[in-house]
């Protein structure tokens, strides 16, 4: 069973610094995670986080073109991570094989959806910016 160690329904910045730290409890070991590790942990896998400086309302066409630019980056870094794990799994033994499927390849596809999801919201709002700009000629 696993166990944490700190409030998950609360922001981290608002949580005590004594429960900040998580301890993953799991058969008769205990480990402490820092709270660099939960915090990136908790990033990773939130669907709807923006990255800083992304404003989704923006009204400029260069800002929605450099997003489009980076979630682009994002997203074809994620596809190279996931084909690299996927052709590493050819030659894994098979508790290799099924953690690294379960568990690294399981994230690495949700990070993967939600930069596709990201670039093509950026991709669009790119697109409805040259139409208001052709518009305003």
């Amino acid at each position: 069973m696993v166990q944490v160690g700190f409030d998950a329904s609360l922001p981290l910045s608002i949580q005590p610094r004594f429960k900040r730290r998580a301890a993953i409890v799991s058969g008769n070991r205990s480990k402490i995670m820092s709270d660099e590790t939960l915090e990136a942990a908790r990033r990773s896998l939130d669907p709807d986080r923006l990255l800083p400086g992304e404003h989704p309302d923006t009204s400029d066409h260069a800002d929605a073109a450099h997003w489009v630019q980076v979630y682009g980056e994002l997203r074809d870094t994620k596809h190279t991570l996931a084909a690299d794990l996927a052709a590493a799994l050819d030659g894994a033994t098979d508790p290799a094989r099924t953690e690294l499927e379960s568990v690294d390849m399981v994230l690495i596809r949700h990070q993967m959806d939600r930069f596709e999801r990201r670039f093509q919201y950026w991709s669009e709002r790119e697109r409805e910016l040259s139409r208001a700009a052709i518009r305003e000629r």
